[in-house]
């Protein structure tokens, strides 16, 4: 087995992906593929941002549009607030 994350328990999942990797018994592109669909585009980009995959000024983060408190009925100055 090889040492990966030094052990650790809380990676045990991926120390088992990286070990079947090692000894040839999955694809690397196979695996990335997989991994990589399973992701959302987000993901792929915060993953590629963490890793310094991409220059700075190429990664812009999605930013959620602020919703009108008027159009939430949760929001107590809604009309059809309970």
């Amino acid at each position: 087995m090889i040492e990966y994350y030094n052990g650790s328990v809380a990676r045990k999942n991926t120390v088992k992906l990286m070990d079947l990797l090692a000894e040839g018994l999955l694809d690397a592109d196979t695996v990335l593929e997989a991994c990589l669909c399973y992701m959302s585009d987000a993901d792929v980009g915060d993953m590629m941002e963490s890793n310094g995959m991409l220059p700075d000024d190429e990664y812009e983060p999605e930013v959620e549009d602020e919703l009108d408190p008027m159009e939430d009925y949760n929001y107590v100055g809604h009309p059809m607030h309970y």
